[in-house]
C-alpha cells in the first residue's frame, strides 16, 4: 500500500468517482513509485464494480492518462498497471516520426493536397453513426453494465429506447457529474426518463426525457 499514492489521488484525483475509486482500489497495492499488478477480479472486488465495469474504467483511465497498462507484464502474467497522480497529456507515443514532406514543395501543401483529394471522396460519417446501436451510444457516458440495465429496464416498460433518444440521453446528462447514479436512481425509481440525482424537486425531475424515447 501507498499513503503517498494514495494521499495525491484524494488530493488531485479525477472528477468521476468511479475513476477515483479504481485508482485508490490500484493504489491499496501499489509501491510508493505507483507500480502493482492486482488481478482484474481483484479490482473490481476492492472498487465494488463487476469485472466488465472495472475493465471499462481501467480503460478510461488509461485513454485520460492516468494510468498505464503493461499487458501480461506482471506475476502469473498479469497486467502491471503504473498509477499517475497527475494525468500525463502526452499523445504520441515515443519513436513515432511524422512524414517529412517532400524537398521543393512549399510548407504545408502535402497537407492541403491529402486534404483536397480527402475532400472529393464521399463522406461515410452520416452512414457509419446511423449504423450505431442505442446501447453503444449510451456507452459514451456511462459503463456497459449500466447501459444494459436501462435498455433492459425501458424493454420491460415496453419503451424500448431509440437511437435518437439515446443521443437525447448522452446529451442531456453528459454535464451531470455521475451519469451512471442518474441511470440508476431512474432504473430504482421505475422512472422513464433520466433525472438528476438527489433534486430538489418534488418530483424528483429536472428534466424528462419521455417525450424523446416514445
Amino acid at each position: 500500500m501507498s499513503i503517498k499514492i494514495m494521499s495525491k489521488l484524494w488530493e488531485n484525483g479525477p472528477q468521476r468517482k468511479t475513476q477515483l475509486l479504481v485508482l485508490l482500489a490500484l493504489s491499496d497495492f501499489a509501491n510508493d513509485e505507483g507500480h502493482c499488478w492486482p488481478s482484474m477480479a481483484t479490482i473490481a472486488k476492492k472498487a465494488r464494480l463487476t469485472e466488465r465495469g472495472a475493465r471499462k474504467v481501467v480503460r478510461q483511465l488509461e485513454a485520460d492518462g492516468w494510468l498505464e497498462v503493461h499487458i501480461g507484464s506482471g506475476r502469473h502474467r498479469c497486467n502491471v498497471y503504473i498509477i499517475h497522480t497527475e494525468p500525463k497529456t502526452e499523445n504520441v507515443k515515443p519513436g513515432i516520426k511524422f512524414p517529412q514532406e517532400p524537398e521543393g514543395k512549399k510548407h504545408g501543401t502535402q497537407a492541403l493536397e491529402t486534404l483536397n483529394r480527402s475532400s472529393a471522396k464521399p463522406s461515410k460519417t452520416s452512414k457509419e453513426t446511423s449504423n450505431r446501436s442505442p446501447r453503444e451510444v449510451l456507452c459514451e457516458i456511462i459503463m456497459e453494465e449500466t447501459a444494459d440495465d436501462f435498455l433492459a429496464h425501458r424493454k420491460a416498460m415496453q419503451k424500448p429506447v431509440t437511437l435518437q433518444a439515446a443521443r437525447q440521453l448522452v446529451r442531456k446528462t453528459q454535464h451531470l457529474e455521475d451519469p451512471d447514479r442518474a441511470f440508476n436512481e431512474s432504473i430504482a425509481n421505475g422512472w422513464q426518463g433520466v433525472f438528476p440525482a438527489n433534486s430538489n424537486s418534488q418530483t424528483g425531475r429536472l428534466f424528462d426525457l419521455s417525450e424523446a424515447m416514445g
